[in-house]
């Protein structure tokens, strides 16, 4: 019986099974392709419509007179149906037993759908046969490209391309060498970029669920780093921007590699690459584009350094054109996003660059950066090179997921500048107050120590260490009316990390120039408050090149006196003011105050340019810096035991310390840089005080300096330190040759003008480059004190002599404190291809003045 029971349900799922096949075809005919997954039928999301011709062919022979076909669509936000629904009783040809209908279709957004159609077959009396047949049809509905399409794609690439190169422009190859030895920097930011945001952008796509198109667009942005608006937000923030530069143009170079390695393993996640090709040729035509420009900059940067500098003074202005295109065009572009956006892509396309941020900030606490690393490796971590991400979608993907995927980019964009913006803003707000209404609890006194009566007099000074700029205080002493103290905090006490920031501060200083037309402060003073407050610094930069300021020495003497005697004041931070404020005493005259309203006013610009020459005097220093590049430092430190021996060696060979550190600098400049026959000229700053009759005090107002100038020819031998000695005694020669010949007549002339001061003044307004050869040196002392030794004595101490802007290659300047010499060589970097070559020059000159000893 359960056999029998078997065979007859066996028998029943048979003939359901035939009777419910259907003898009928069902086919569209917009769709000609054979294979089993058609591509979609294409729609614009205009206004223009779609005629899709469907037909019905049965081969059967049975009483099939009529077809009910119900239509619905998938995605109704994308395409409607314009037809009335539903599309009952189609007569079949009775001759061919096949019949045509026709729906119209119209694209309304952006995306896919599907067209899902179930077709039901009757008979002559309209009574429904027991089998159907359904047919489901891919839509797309693309945009309709347009001039401004074009044109948005067009300069989206060209902004890249230009991006890219002045990026590579900015970087100096020194200081990304000089980085590349610390990379701890660098490791956090491609740490964060390379693999941190590509997961995290995979990762995101998957737990929100985006559709393909959308998570693609995700994950381009995701392995897409850097971007020049990284060195903007950088320096807005007063962060490393050489640091940023570097971290930018390492990512733009390794994205080569890593940005199609990304998109190989997790894009297929999301675009079947068997079914749709994938375009990798135009995705390493992207990388090149990045690539290419970035590495000409690099060149350019080498072999011409000033045209780079030019170059480089417009990525700031292609930076913010780039990020209000994008905001502007590119949204009125691209208006349809806000119709397709939706709470899961606003919030993926926060998340990703913000996490990059906290990533690259919890990195650079844990390896404990500086402040100004920090903020460089924190907005490098999280920045994505939008653009990029832009420019490679639009070629690679093809219509709609092209469109539907850069939604993510622009929003990225968008979203990117909003914490930055509203974290400098609260920074800016809360200085302001803290500005003008709270400074007692903002103030930290160098001098700890609670006052007693037994106590001595020591400086106590109030300086402001939480600004996020610098404060310049202005000490109410009537000779330091011009005299601004910046205050910085210092990070630790290692030796060589203090030594390191005083040149990099020198460097600093040297690179602001004097600019007499803004009437700058005569003397910069930085104050380095050591961190455990027991010490501090004091670097002082001073003009020598005007007639009113007074020589190195007698001005940190007369700053003793007055600390000394004045060491119980107070100097409040309500006598702040900006640096670049007019000193009353220097206001320009009145025919100059005219002559300036003719320039600005007045003459067209084109005439301006011809009848008033921007020198350095007239106002045009930072076009002239920016030309010349920017002055570097090295230095060396010889220790007491070798100077002293130093010292002897010179009386024995009849020479001097000055001429025999000459003679090193000259030999290591010949052996390092390796040209055969070399020919200097040099030039020792001659103080003329102690030559006049009557000698001429220090503390007397007035420029009492000048130069002597001596020629030098080595030819290029093997064994170099055979000629130091007999150069040493050259040098000496030409010099007091020099002093005796040329400077000693000159003074001897001196004596017949009344008017010292008002002499230099006249030679200030004649000469077109202002007092010769002082016009463009710059004075730079540091001195280390301790606070509580009332008598101030100097712990260290360095000076040096920097040609800020119009200058020789070099300039060495030595000092001597408490028996250890230290060596400052100042160069500029548009003479030198090599800061190693400089180091290298360093430790040859060292090591010359070692074995100079023995010899």
């Amino acid at each position: 019986m359960l056999l029998k029971l078997t065979f007859f349900i066996f028998f029943l799922i048979e003939i359901f099974s035939l009777t419910a096949g259907s003898p009928c075809s069902f086919t569209c005919l917009n769709q000609t392709e054979t294979h089993s997954k058609s591509q979609p039928i294409y729609l614009n999301d205009t206004s223009h419509v779609i005629l899709i011709v469907f037909e019905i062919n049965c081969t059967s022979n049975g009483p099939i007179i009529y077809a009910n076909v119900s239509i619905s669509i998938e995605n109704k936000r994308s395409v409607e149906i314009n037809n009335s629904l539903p599309l009952n009783l189609f007569r079949f040809n009775i001759s061919t037993n096949y019949l045509t209908f026709n729906l119209t279709l119209r694209g309304i957004l952006l995306g896919y759908s599907k067209l899902l159609l179930h077709a039901e077959y009757l008979n002559e009396t309209r009574n429904l046969f027991n089998y159907t047949d359904d047919l489901n049809i891919d839509l797309a509905v693309k945009r309709k490209t347009t001039v401004i399409d074009t044109i948005f794609t067009i300069v989206i690439i060209i902004l890249v391309c230009i991006g890219t190169f002045l990026i590579g422009c900015r970087l100096v190859p020194q200081n990304l060498y000089a980085n590349i030895r610390k990379p701890v920097p660098i490791i956090i930011g491609l740490f964060s970029q390379f693999l941190c945001l590509p997961l995290l952008a995979y990762g995101l796509a998957k737990l929100a669920k985006l559709d393909s198109s959308a998570a693609i667009g995700l994950l381009s942005t995701g392995t897409a780093p850097g971007g020049g608006a990284s060195n903007m937000y950088t320096a807005m923030y007063g962060g490393d921007v050489d640091l940023s530069a570097s971290m930018t143009f390492c990512s733009t170079i390794l994205a080569f590699g890593t940005f199609p390695l990304w998109i190989l393993l997790l894009g297929r996640e999301f675009i079947d690459t068997h079914d749709v090709h994938f375009p990798w040729e135009n995705m390493f035509v992207t990388l090149l584009s990045l690539v290419i420009p970035a590495a000409i900059g690099l060149l350019l940067r080498w072999k011409k350094p000033t045209i780079a500098d030019r170059f480089t003074r417009y990525l700031r202005v292609i930076t913010l054109f780039f990020i209000t295109y994008i905001l502007t065009f590119g949204i009125y572009t691209n208006l349809y996003i806000f119709k397709l956006i939706d709470y899961r892509t606003i919030l993926v396309s926060a998340i990703l660059p913000y996490s990059g941020f906290l990533i690259g900030f919890l990195m650079s606490i844990i390896t404990k950066q500086s402040r100004q690393r920090l903020i460089a490796i924190f907005i490098e971590s999280g920045l994505q090179n939008t653009g990029v991400a832009i420019f490679f979608l639009r070629l690679s993907l093809p219509e709609p997921d092209r469109d539907l995927a850069i939604i993510v980019p622009i929003f990225v964009a968008i979203a990117i500048p909003i914490p930055l913006l509203i974290i400098y803003g609260c920074i800016s707000i809360h200085g302001y107050y803290k500005k003008r209404y709270g400074t007692n609890s903002l103030v930290t006194n160098i001098n700890t120590e609670h006052d007693r009566e037994d106590a001595q007099p020591r400086l106590r000074l109030q300086v402001d260490l939480s600004r996020e700029k610098p404060r310049f205080v202005i000490l109410p002493i009537s000779v330091f009316d011009s005299l601004p103290i910046r205050v910085v905090q210092r990070i630790n006490d290692d030796d060589d990390e203090q030594e390191e920031f005083l040149d990099k501060t020198i460097e600093d200083e040297s690179n602001i120039g004097f600019d007499f037309n803004q009437c700058s402060p005569l003397w910069r003073v930085l104050l380095l408050v050591s961190s455990n407050s027991n010490t501090f610094d004091l670097i002082i930069t001073l003009n020598h090149a005007i007639g009113d300021g007074t020589s190195g020495m007698a001005f940190f003497t007369s700053l003793l006196e007055c600390l000394s005697e004045k060491s119980t004041l107070t100097f409040p931070l309500s006598d702040d003011r900006p640096l670049n404020e007019l000193i009353p005493s220097k206001l320009p005259p009145l025919s100059s105050l005219i002559l300036k309203i003719i320039e600005k006013m007045i003459l067209p610009a084109i005439l301006s340019k011809y009848f008033f020459p921007k020198t350095y005097w007239t106002g045009n220093t930072q076009r002239i810096a920016d030309e010349s590049s920017r002055t570097r430092l090295v230095s060396f430190k010889l220790p007491n035991d070798t100077l002293d021996l130093l010292h002897k060696k010179c009386r024995f060979e009849r020479t001097t310390i000055h001429t025999a550190l000459l003679s090193a600098l000259l030999l290591s400049i010949t052996e390092i840089f390796g040209k055969r026959n070399m020919q200097f000229s040099c030039n020792t700053a001659v103080n003329i005080r102690r030559f006049c009759q009557p000698i001429i005090s220090n503390q007397q107002m007035g420029v009492f300096v000048s130069s002597a100038d001596s020629y030098h020819y080595i030819p290029y031998r093997n064994n170099l330190i055979d000629l130091f000695w007999p150069l040493a005694r050259q040098i000496k020669e030409q010099i007091n040759h020099e002093i005796e010949h040329s400077v000693l007549p000159l003074v001897q002339t001196l004596k017949f003008i009344s008017d010292w001061n008002q002499f230099l003044i006249s030679q200030r307004n004649t000469l077109p480059n202002g007092y010769q050869h002082s016009v463009d040196i710059s004075n730079i002392l540091r001195w280390t004190f301790q606070t509580n030794d009332p008598s101030w004595k100097v712990l260290h101490g360095g000076f040096t002599q920097s040609a800020n802007v119009i200058g020789s290659v070099f300039t060495a300047s030595a000092v001597t404190v408490n028996g250890i010499l230290k060596i400052y060589i100042c160069f500029h970097e548009h003479d030198i291809e090599h800061f190693q070559q400089v180091k290298l020059m360093k430790d040859k000159m060292q090591q010359i003045l070692i074995d100079a000893i023995s010899l």
